[in-house]
């Protein structure tokens, strides 16, 4: 159903041909759902144009519109992703150099408590009101449902703000990025790397529907086997997927203390973590665990469209690292879905879990005729923490090809062994990402030590974490921020202050992968190659036969950063028809062979 809507101002043609200064763009749809992203009404501004705005469905509107698209001014948008895939629906080319307002704030402000939402900002920064908002969401209803039919009166002023203040706004960030020295890493990784991940959205993902359905069929029978389990345990049936009810029955068990500001009680996994050692604990973490796999493959089959699913990738966290809706691929099982005993408490639960998420990796395929391939950083956030640290001695036995956690556990216990190797491992993770000790203990607990016990140890023989962690704080809460090697500000939240050194090792990390996209992007232009996921340090590539000479090239650009880093950031490749069955290869000429194979199997 198309909107009838006409036309209330001049289109200003000549005026837009005969100026270059910048023109913000504005797109309204009928919903914002990925099949309701279709150009109903438009607006724009600029200094020299003025605001105005008009439906793309009349003659004159289209024309003005199209002029817009293909005139080399500079283009600002609102979340620029989102309104570029819009404008395609016209078939209209997009020129001049891009902008996006949203990309802008986050890299000012990674904090904002409304996520960079336009009309917050428009409140909190410009001073407007904005009531028109509230009016038109009165008549518009859910925004994931069409409508088509929004009065003319209430769209066409609504439209109009939306371009002028995105102008404003971008007036007002661009100075400040630039005196925050965040202006390079705004223009050389934010905004390109946005149109990778607008391509990754179009591109999506295979997936095997009829294994993805059969696997949640499969876990929903050994939900049903837990659940009695669960009910025999505490003696009575209950919900065990309502917070209200699990907290309810484990308080009469269990020594629960905190509440929601609703007066439930918490029965999250940083609660429930302490009272593993109990049989009856162990039910209900296992079942969650199961619940959650269950959960994700249905997410995963429910969003399928030709086979493939299409995610909606953002930009938008506090680190700058990718998140993912629409599903949520960023939480695809790592590691091949091991979940450990320490996790659910009992061995054998955590192999029923830790099969359950097998199963959701294995969803993943490529088509027939290709292979995926994925590139793994190594890790990567321990070797960019030695860079900050400035350590030679740690510097050097990295640049020498040591395993970082190896490393560490010859300096601190002086020798290597798997164990002392995992021990190690757990402390990296657990002091890096600022775990408390009573977690910490937990984490150590199966290995029979606690962290006071091994803790001085640690920390005397390798000096650099601590001493790099308090300078790192210390100038935090002097500047209010630190800034990475690509410019990237992270800033200070007083009551979170341990979390600033994991968000910088974190953040670094996320500006090499995003640099990793934006080259192998233009490496890939015009082959059927592609890019299909981006999860943990990974990228996944679809790779045919004709294109597998280029997986060197691209494990080259991603390990180059030799000009911002003084360590080595090793890349590991691994390949298979689905990301369960991943073998690790070496990218040599027997590997290659191997992968021509594989790709005709």
């Amino acid at each position: 159903m198309s909107p009838k809507y006409v036309d209330l101002c001049e289109y200003p043609l000549e005026a837009l041909a005969s100026g270059d200064s910048p023109i913000a763009i504005d797109t309204e749809t009928p919903g914002l759902a990925r099949d309701l992203r279709i150009p109903i009404y438009y607006s724009w501004a600029a200094k020299d144009l003025g605001a105005g705005a008009g439906p793309p469905t009349t003659a004159a509107g289209f024309e003005f519109l199209a002029a817009l698209c293909t005139s080399h001014r500079p283009k600002i948008f609102h979340n620029a992703k989102f309104d570029l895939t819009v404008l395609e629906k016209l078939e209209v080319p997009i020129n001049g150099e891009l902008h996006d307002t949203l990309l802008m704030h986050m890299l000012l402000n990674e904090h904002h408590m409304e996520h960079h939402a336009l009309k917050p900002l428009v409140r909190e920064l410009l001073g407007q009101a904005r009531m028109d908002e509230f009016a038109l969401r009165r008549v518009w209803g859910a925004k994931n449902k069409a409508n088509f039919n929004i009065d003319q009166e209430i769209l066409h002023p609504y439209a109009v703000l939306d371009a002028a203040n995105t102008l404003a706004l971008y007036e007002l960030f661009k100075p400040q990025l630039i005196a925050q020295g965040c202006w390079d890493v705004y223009r050389t990784i934010e905004m390109p790397v946005q149109l990778v991940y607008k391509l990754l959205d179009e591109t999506g993902i295979m997936i095997n529907v009829k294994f993805a359905r059969d696997a949640i069929e499969g876990m929903k029978v050994a939900l049903d086997k837990l659940a009695a389990q669960v009910y025999e345990a505490y003696g009575e049936e209950f919900l065990i997927s309502s917070p209200q009810q699990l907290g309810r029955v484990l308080k009469k068990y269990f020594p629960l203390r905190e509440k929601t500001p609703t007066g439930q009680w918490k029965t999250g996994a940083d609660i429930l973590k302490h009272f593993l050692s109990d049989p009856k604990m162990q039910l209900i973490q296992g079942w969650k665990f199961l619940a959650n796999a269950r959960s994700k493959a249905v997410g995963y089959e429910k969003h399928v469209v030709d086979g493939r699913i299409h995610p909606d990738y953002k930009q938008t966290t506090k680190t700058g690292r990718c998140n993912c809706h629409a599903p949520n691929l960023t939480v695809i099982p790592k590691q091949r879905g091991r979940i450990t005993e320490v996790e659910v408490g009992n061995k054998e639960l955590a192999t029923l879990c830790g099969e359950a998420f097998r199963k959701v990796r294995k969803i993943f395929i490529a088509p027939k005729g290709a292979i995926l391939t994925a590139f793994d950083y190594s890790q990567i956030e321990y070797r960019i923490f030695v860079h900050y640290t400035g350590s030679g001695r740690l510097i050097e036995r990295l640049r020498a090809g040591e395993d970082f956690h190896s490393m560490i556990c010859e300096m601190v216990f002086g020798e290597v062994t798997k164990r002392l190797r995992h021990i190690t491992k757990v402390i990296n993770y657990g002091i890096l990402y600022g775990m408390g000790k009573d977690y910490l203990n937990q984490m150590l607990k199966p290995e029979g030590i606690t962290a006071g016990s091994v803790l001085p140890r640690y920390e005397a023989n390798f000096p650099e974490m601590r001493i790099t962690q308090n300078r790192m704080i210390n100038t935090a809460r002097q500047r209010g921020y630190i800034a990475d090697v690509f410019g990237r500000r992270y800033r200070l939240v007083p009551e979170w202050g341990y979390k600033i050194v994991s968000w910088i090792c974190q953040g670094s990390a996320a500006n090499v992968k995003k640099t990793a996209m934006i080259r192998t992007n233009k490496l890939l232009q015009g082959r059927r190659i592609a890019q299909v996921l981006d999860v943990h340090d990974d990228l996944t590539f679809e790779t045919f036969p004709e294109d597998v000479m280029l997986l060197t090239t691209i494990k080259r650009l991603m390990e180059n950063f030799s000009d911002r880093f003084d360590v080595p950031l090793p890349v590991e490749c691994s390949v298979g028809h689905n990301l369960l069955e991943m073998e690790e290869i070496e990218l040599d000429a027997h590997g290659l062979g191997r992968i021509q194979r594989l790709c005709a199997a």
